[in-house]
């Protein structure tokens, strides 16, 4: 699948997401009772991680030059609905470790992260949208990443902005800060993988 790139935050030029498989999502939100679960999910984690990694997604080099390759998906699943108004402040996502049915958060971004380095991590997201916000309406992902350096930080005001295509996805790193505007159309929904990658 072509793939837009722009300081390492990838966008889908197509939808990823068939219609039918939309809606599969869309009903899984619809029966959550809050607007958000981020759950072990093992069996669609199993039936995802092949599609995911048939995309062909990049290699990462850390900071101390190791290089880190896809290696599956984690079966930590993000639904999330948002309705008019709400909005996610800026933030980095956590890693998890898995055992069984539980989870455990271990870090948030670049804080590091007590993780044997030679197994598998969470190190990027596919975000994969579930619906269409209208070009020049509030709700889209902004990514902050400097330009000039392609560091990012809580302070860092220059922002990557993706506004969500139903079937479409963004992928970002774990360690970008990121934020979600103020919705003003009535909801916005997507489905978050956590793609594991190991040290080569």
């Amino acid at each position: 699948m072509e793939m837009v790139v722009e300081n390492l935050v990838y966008q889908s030029k197509e939808p990823f997401l068939s219609e039918e498989e939309v809606q599969r999502f869309e009903e899984l939100i619809g029966d959550i009772e809050d607007a958000v679960k981020l759950e072990v999910n093992h069996k669609i984690a199993k039936e995802w991680s092949q599609r995911i990694m048939d995309l062909r997604l990049p290699d990462w080099v850390d900071p101390e030059g190791y290089t880190w390759t896809p290696w599956g998906v984690s079966p930590v699943v993000h639904l999330r609905r948002y309705t008019q108004e709400e909005y996610c402040s800026k933030h980095q996502d956590a890693r998890y470790l898995v055992e069984g049915t539980q989870k455990r958060a271990v870090s948030a971004g670049s804080t590091g992260s007590p993780v044997n380095l030679f197994e598998p991590v969470d190190q990027f997201k596919l975000l994969v949208y579930l619906n269409d916000l209208p070009e020049g309406k509030s709700g889209a992902t902004r990514i902050y990443i400097d330009p000039k350096t392609g560091t990012s930080g809580r302070q860092t005001e220059d922002f990557i902005r993706i506004v969500p295509r139903r079937g479409h996805f963004a992928y970002y790193s774990l360690d970008l800060w990121h934020d979600g505007e103020r919705v003003d159309s009535p909801s916005k929904r997507f489905v978050g993988f956590r793609v594991q990658y190991k040290r080569v």
